[in-house]
């Protein structure tokens, strides 16, 4: 893991962890069930606000960007390709296939949905906390394998805490976000390459789309006359 020259304190890295999980939960609760924006508007509202929390990390651990995407860079397009397409797999046994996409349908919705959103996402969930906590573990004294346990509970909060604000992950369901968007942050820990995790949420969400199964979020379905 890459372990910056700037010191990160506890109090920073929980202030920080704060601010992503309020992000992350506001984004997907706001976007979806008080606005009700369209797909792309969220999409988009994701790549922002992830752009915005890598901003803030790397400023607040003394990272520049070139040292997140080009660390272990090699070793993290192996993780993703095993990750991704191992997850992506799971998801397609598990999950129903309703869209049904043209030809042009689905090559938009590999740009915007599997690219943008996969990036976005992985980013957010699987790289942010954990590198932002493992800054103020190290810096602290802690050893490795305390950093790793450290980092990987902070995703795990983050990815359950982004996908409350979902309407249909607010139950067991959640659980099956953890199991997938948590081994792409395995990924990144056995890695400490970016690209592990950021590349293999591309890759879940290019193999789901192409069977068929639409990301979140989803409509709420409700009962007539209700």
């Amino acid at each position: 893991m890459l372990v910056t020259s700037g010191e990160t304190t506890w109090a920073e890295a929980m202030v920080v962890m704060v601010g992503l999980l309020g992000a992350g939960f506001l984004l997907s609760w706001i976007g979806t069930e008080v606005l009700h924006i369209s797909r792309h508007a969220y999409v988009a509202a994701l790549a922002v606000v992830t752009v915005a929390g890598t901003v803030v990390v790397a400023e607040v651990a003394g990272a520049s960007v070139a040292e997140f995407i080009g660390h272990h860079w090699a070793l993290g397009l192996a993780a993703a390709l095993v990750t991704g397409l191992g997850t992506g797999v799971a998801m397609r046994k598990k999950e129903p296939g309703t869209e049904h996409l043209n030809a042009e349908e689905m090559r938009v919705a590999a740009i915007w949905e599997g690219v943008v959103y996969g990036i976005s996402e992985g980013v957010l969930l699987s790289v942010l906390p954990v590198f932002i906590v493992w800054q103020a573990a190290a810096d602290a004294g802690w050893n490795d394998p305390a950093a790793w346990a450290a980092g990987l509970v902070a995703s795990v909060v983050m990815i359950a805490v982004h996908h409350f604000g979902y309407w249909d992950f607010r139950g067991p369901k959640v659980g099956l976000a953890i199991v997938g968007c948590g081994v792409l942050t395995l990924g990144y820990l056995a890695t400490g390459s970016l690209l592990a995790a950021a590349l293999g949420h591309v890759l879940l969400h290019v193999v789901g789309i192409t069977g068929g199964i639409q990301l979140p979020p989803h409509a709420r379905v409700r009962a007539a006359g209700v």
